[in-house]
């Protein structure tokens, strides 16, 4: 989300770059930077070049965005991720990250794609009434990240870049046939449910175990609020299971299976045992967390289908092309990365 990029250093890069062209990319460049490297008050004032791609650069600054913004995804699902050295952990990934949204960027230009101010501004939008927030909410919760509303828009922009380069050049590539949605479905969507059994999804959010006084409860409260309100509002809870929730569950949206009411703690049992198939319980307090739930289904000895016909039909669809664009993506930046000019500079954060 962050782009600390030093304007300056920038400019003298381009100005030097066009006299001299790939010379000063390949030779002069990594000869200045070992020469500055000599200089602790020239350390402070020029960011340091992590990396070389083509006709760019990128700076430390860039990768260390990187590195704030997959940490802040990290220490959502896991708390552990404020460990000491966490930084140094990431670089790699953060680099790699980084290089990748340089190539988007890079092949954009080549074709010609480009994303308007009004384009950023809609998406914005759309995120906001998606998130449940208003803009200062999100302006609060993005500075406790260190982002500025600027900079999130500037990841908004890139995006939506990268949404049209791959449209173009990986996404009409990408063929679904009836064949793999009906094995797609026996695999995923039927499963048995016995009559006073329930079938759940779960979101939930942690704190720590033995943290003092439970600082954060109130910000965890906050936070498990605001997505069962978007649940209970209609929200795809799957969709809302994986892009919030904090337990081991989220990565499957939310499905925790099959569970007799015998079975659950006695939280569970009390959220649970009165709903309907397709209600969302109230939000509960357990051990360390907040959690509610989603009932799919409580049986009647039948398979259970979570959704009818066409409407399923498309959910797997889009699932089955999430995962073969995932695959086609990393493909394609894989043959971007041999047809160019790359050079790490700084492997790692020292």
């Amino acid at each position: 989300m962050q782009n600390f990029l030093a304007k300056g250093s920038e400019m003298i890069y381009h100005a030097i770059y066009s006299t001299y062209g790939m010379f000063f990319t390949r030779i002069l460049l990594p000869c200045l930077l070992l020469l500055s490297m000599g200089s602790t008050a020239a350390a402070r004032t020029v960011d340091q070049i992590a990396a070389i791609v083509d006709d760019d650069i990128i700076t430390r600054s860039e990768v260390k965005a990187e590195i704030r913004e997959l940490h802040s995804i990290l220490s959502q699902k896991d708390p552990s991720a404020d460990r000491p050295g966490i930084e140094d952990q990431l670089w790699p990934l953060a680099l790699d990250k980084r290089i990748g949204r340089l190539l988007v960027q890079q092949r954009a230009k080549k074709l010609g794609i480009s994303v308007s101010k009004k384009e950023v501004d809609e998406a914005y939008q759309k995120n906001l009434e998606q998130m449940g927030l208003n803009e200062q909410q999100l302006a609060e919760e993005l500075a406790a990240a260190g982002i500025s509303i600027a900079q999130y828009k500037k990841r908004l922009w890139e995006s939506i870049l990268q949404s049209k380069v791959l449209g173009r050049e990986v996404r009409s590539k990408i063929v679904i046939t009836d064949q793999m949605i009906q094995e797609y479905y026996a695999a995923h969507y039927i499963t048995q449910v016995d009559d006073g059994d329930f079938y759940l999804l779960q979101i939930g959010f942690t704190w720590e175990p033995g943290q003092t006084d439970r600082a954060k409860r109130p910000e965890v409260l906050k936070l498990a609020q605001r997505v069962h309100r978007l649940a209970k509002g209609g929200g795809d809870f799957k969709t809302l299971a994986k892009r919030f929730s904090q337990l081991p569950s989220a990565v499957d949206g939310g499905d925790i299976g099959v569970f007799d009411l015998e079975e659950m703690a006695p939280e569970m049992r009390a959220a649970v045992k009165d709903l309907k198939e397709g209600e969302v319980s109230a939000i509960v307090e357990m051990n360390n967390g907040f959690q509610f739930f989603k009932l799919l289904s409580n049986g009647d000895n039948a398979a259970l289908v979570q959704t009818p016909g066409e409407e399923l039909k498309k959910e797997i669809h889009e699932k089955i092309f999430e995962e073969k664009m995932q695959t086609a993506y990393r493909q394609w930046l894989e043959s971007l990365k041999k047809d160019t000019y790359i050079d790490i500079l700084l492997p790692d954060n020292n």
